[in-house]
């Protein structure tokens, strides 16, 4: 029985041909009012302060930008008492060195290092918290991985997320929440997971699959207790035994599938930071190489998910897009007037070495590798741009 007091009345959609909808172009235009700058670096692998030998004209750049942005490829923590990890190839670095980069001017840095764990992340979050630069992409959990990093300004207000690809190359924490009664919160990284495919020809495609089937084949002998589950192909791709192969033109070469959950994750996080900041910077660590033939992160250009992910983060509001970690120098796309940096390569590198570095494959000595030397301070570029666009 309904009662009468209770009822509502029918809900009337509105008409699409009057509705007022929001404007949507304006919500994410760049919103900074008057002449702004920024200054971008490449990868920072500072293992000791080294700011007052960066030469005075690359400093007075870093330093006159409104906002100075870089990717932190090294761990903060207290040298004299630190008894945790050194990070892959010693990338741990003295909480000196925070400061050192407040004085050079950086005011927000993403997450290029993390190998130690949350140990090593929270040291990092809090030395760099003490000098007022600000670091998102990291986080006790995965919301607050996620959210952006504010920095004010009389122009405006800057945010800015930052990512970090996992899958074949990104192996370290990944920040997590809190799921009903069965797992805890995690510190860690703001993920953008990846799966990696490997071209080949049509001819291989149906040699790798017949070996396969050959040896599922066999899980219908007697003495198989449980037998494997059959694959899930799709059309023109294979899984053999956790390698991924797809059908192309020419072999060799990698392509990168964006996991769909992580992808929407970044776009709404630029949305919302659009939503509360004049100006959007979304950047990322990318070490995924386009061959299987060549050398790892040693290439002039982006992946190909880098470009659909820097072009679609645009469209929601992103103002730059800037990538990271490969220690190459990229392209510079200028994508519906906005600037997407694939890679800028590396500002400084230093490396000092460790005895618990891991060794390379090839049974080489850092210094026979050419990954050593007693100080390596690589300064190889600045990129500057300015707008002055007023609320209009």
């Amino acid at each position: 029985m309904t009662n009468p007091a209770l009822a509502q009345p029918a809900r009337t959609l509105p008409d699409p041909a009057t509705f007022d909808y929001r404007d949507l172009q304006n919500e994410l235009r760049n919103k900074m009012d008057g002449s702004y700058t920024v200054a971008i670096t490449g990868d920072l692998l500072f293992q000791e302060p080294a700011g007052k030998r960066i030469g005075p004209a690359i400093r007075s750049v870093l330093k006159a930008a409104d906002t100075t942005i870089g990717n932190l490829e090294v761990y903060l923590v207290d040298r004299q008492s630190w008894a945790g990890s050194h990070g892959y190839r010693n990338n741990w670095a003295p909480k000196e060195v925070a400061a050192d980069l407040a004085d050079l001017g950086f005011d927000l840095v993403a997450p290029g290092e993390a190998d130690g764990g949350p140990d090593e992340q929270i040291e990092t979050m809090k030395y760099l918290d003490a000098v007022g630069i600000k670091r998102p992409g990291y986080g006790p959990n995965l919301s607050i991985a996620r959210q952006p990093a504010f920095q004010e300004l009389p122009q405006g207000r800057v945010a800015m997320v930052a990512a970090f690809p996992f899958g074949p190359v990104g192996t370290d924490p990944i920040a997590r929440n809190k799921v009903g009664n069965d797992f805890g919160e995690e510190a860690g990284l703001n993920p953008l997971r990846l799966t990696q495919w490997l071209t080949v020809t049509q001819a291989q495609f149906d040699q790798l699959k017949a070996i396969r089937d050959s040896i599922l084949a066999r899980r219908e002998e007697s003495d198989v207790a449980r037998p494997a589950p059959l694959p899930r192909d799709r059309p023109g791709r294979l899984n053999l035994f956790g390698k991924n192969y797809m059908v192309a033109e020419k072999p060799g070469e990698f392509r990168y599938e964006m996991n769909e959950t992580d992808r929407q994750s970044q776009v709404l996080a630029v949305r919302n930071a659009k939503e509360y900041a004049d100006f959007v910077v979304f950047t990322t660590h990318i070490h995924e190489n386009r061959y299987a033939f060549q050398a790892y992160s040693q290439d002039h250009y982006p992946p190909d998910y880098v470009r659909t992910l820097a072009r679609e983060l645009i469209d929601n509001g992103a103002d730059m897009f800037l990538g990271s970690g490969n220690h190459t120098m990229q392209g510079i796309e200028i994508y519906k007037g906005r600037p997407i940096f694939y890679n800028p390569g590396n500002f400084a590198v230093q490396r000092f070495g460790s005895d618990d570095s891991p060794p390379n494959p090839e049974g080489l000595t850092n210094i026979e590798a050419n990954e050593l030397r007693e100080d390596w301070l690589q300064l190889s570029v600045v990129r500057t741009f300015g707008t002055t666009r007023g609320v209009d």
